[in-house]
């Protein structure tokens, strides 16, 4: 990367770390990752698809993606479960992934069977009709240095689709979502911290 005219990194943080490497700053280029044209700001009925999946409930919370230890479920189910006594409020989950059935599982031993709503996967197409369901949008990661430098792409989705976000990341992530006024971030694997936003 030295001998590059021009280096693209993906977030803010990531320059000071390319210049270690004796890359002067004036060959560094920002370049943020950007959603796909098909996430825009919907109608809910206008997916009646996505509608007709939707657990009646006074404010639903939608996450959509990989169910991996990296998303920090734990954290997700705690502040579920810290939010309990809101009855209205509902957590709708889309996606799967490897910790699919320990998530599952965990929700069950918690109480909240009828409250953290498991959707599956659909496909990539049909999430602006998802998000038009959601009154907030939740991006979750594990505390991590590495995670800090990224921001989610799922954060670029939600904003393109006007949805408001709870965040529980640290870093970059979090650094755009304050910074472009689309939600609240706490830092990563705070339960409480998470469900008072």
């Amino acid at each position: 990367s030295r001998r590059a005219d021009l280096v693209l990194v993906q977030s803010e943080a990531f320059p000071p770390m390319i210049t270690r490497f004796g890359v002067p700053p004036a060959r560094i280029r920002v370049l943020p990752n950007t959603a796909p044209a098909m996430y825009r700001p919907m109608a809910p009925e206008d997916a009646p698809d996505a509608m007709a999946l939707m657990p009646k409930a006074d404010f639903r919370v939608m996450f959509a993606g990989n169910i991996g230890e990296s998303q920090d479920f734990d954290t997700l189910l705690a502040a579920a479960h810290l939010l309990r006594e809101f009855e209205g409020l509902h957590w709708v989950i889309i996606g799967s992934g490897r910790d699919l059935e320990r998530v599952r599982a965990k929700a069950a031993e918690l109480g909240l069977v009828g409250r953290f709503h498991l959707l599956g996967r659909h496909p990539e197409e049909t999430m602006p009709g998802f998000f038009a369901q959601a009154d907030a949008v939740i991006v979750s990661l594990r505390q991590n240095p590495i995670f800090d430098l990224t921001v989610p792409y799922k954060v670029q989705c939600y904003m393109a689709c006007g949805r408001p976000i709870l965040a529980s990341i640290g870093g970059e992530g979090a650094r755009v979502i304050q910074d472009s006024n689309s939600g609240i971030a706490v830092p990563p694997s705070s339960p409480q911290k998470l469900a008072a936003a």
